[in-house]
């Protein structure tokens, strides 16, 4: 693999670095040398945040149909290439990783040390390339399930215990409403030697608009394969989602109660338009409020002074959002509209992204 130069400068990364003293916000813009989406509605491709270069300083990886650019978070150029990478827009229509997935992730998945970045091509080749410097360490072509298209989404893993060594690969169903039924586990190093993998399923529940979730969640070092069902790290079905009418929209793990061992992970129903909280172990609780679609979701600790875990809903109004807030156990605890507390000039259209964030340093 090497490092190829496109001649336009055309796209932009804006984001914040903290607050100076003064308490104003610090940000940094760094002009990528990729080709600009293919008009506003464009969605394929994003954007990942991981340490690359091995200098102990996170790094920028940004996707856009057809090439792959790599960024200190100085904005120095490391290293771009151009590929025909397994990105796209709306998932139930075009397949994984779904609007604004970023096709590619990042980690030390040979035990060398160095960082490598791991993406699959359309042509069914998967590729691991070196993070520093882009150049193409090994590449691999798995089998696919005879129900799906192609691989189409490579999931860094830690299956065995032994730290980021394995690999997850997910496809939708290439037919019909595609969701991301279709997994195989691997050791790294077997498949890129072209090995059997650990296990495989045809049946795993997905969100529907985006990838599986890993998680460690009874922390004894090892994945889960989180959607609708979970997995465990050898493959077994553990618990699968209370029985419900259409789809998971969304998919989180936190420690949502502390009082049960390990952690939990938050589902968002669209049809029946509940909430659910699952454990390891089973269905914790499910709850709704006025049968209002949930949508997405923020989960952390929003209220001050307090550890308790909150579940923030956005609502589906395409305007004038209404969100709603659970607590721990499944309660509502407080319901808004969102025109009452927005910043003057904000949009009818509320809110679209949400991210719970650490902006402060505190717990």
């Amino acid at each position: 693999m090497h490092s190829s130069t496109i001649s336009a400068v055309c796209v932009s990364l804006f984001f914040m670095v903290g607050l100076s003293s003064a308490g104003e916000v610090k940000h940094t813009v760094i002009e990528l040398e990729l080709p600009a989406p293919r008009g506003n509605e464009d969605t394929a491709g994003g954007l990942l945040v991981a340490e690359v270069d091995d200098d102990g300083r996170p790094d920028i990886l940004a996707t856009v149909r057809g090439h792959l650019g790599v960024y200190a978070g100085s904005g120095e150029k490391l290293w771009i290439h151009q590929a025909d990478l397994v990105v796209g827009g709306q998932s139930e229509s075009q397949g994984l990783p779904g609007h604004h997935g970023p096709g590619v992730a990042a980690g030390d998945i040979d035990g060398d040390g160095r960082t490598e970045v791991v993406f699959l091509t359309r042509d069914g080749v998967l590729h691991v390339a070196d993070g520093a410097t882009g150049r193409e360490k090994a590449t691999a072509r798995p089998p696919v399930p005879s129900g799906a298209e192609r691989w189409e989404l490579a999931i860094i893993a830690d299956f065995r215990g032994k730290g980021d060594r394995d690999l997850l690969l997910q496809a939708t169903n290439k037919d019909g409403y595609r969701t991301g039924r279709y997994l195989a586990a691997y050791a790294a190093d077997e498949l890129l030697a072209g090995g059997k993998p650990l296990w495989t399923t045809d049946h795993f529940a997905s969100c529907a608009h985006n990838g599986a979730r890993l998680a460690d969640l009874d922390g004894d070092g090892r994945d889960e394969v989180l959607g609708e069902t979970l997995y465990s790290p050898e493959g077994q079905l553990l618990v699968r989602a209370a029985e419900y009418r259409g789809h998971m929209d969304s998919v989180f793990a936190a420690d949502v109660r502390p009082d049960i061992e390990g952690l939990e992970v938050v589902l968002l129903e669209e049809g029946s338009n509940y909430v659910q909280l699952l454990s390891r172990d089973g269905v914790i609780w499910r709850e709704h409020f006025r049968r209002q679609e949930p949508q997405n979701a923020a989960v952390g600790r929003f209220k001050k002074g307090a550890d308790e875990i909150f579940i923030w809903c956005r609502s589906r109004y395409n305007e004038h959002q209404k969100p709603f807030v659970f607590d721990s156990r499944g309660e509502v605890v407080f319901d808004y509209a969102l025109d009452d507390f927005s910043p003057d000039g904000w949009t009818a259209s509320g809110v679209e992204v949400i991210h719970t964030i650490d902006w402060t340093g505190s717990p």
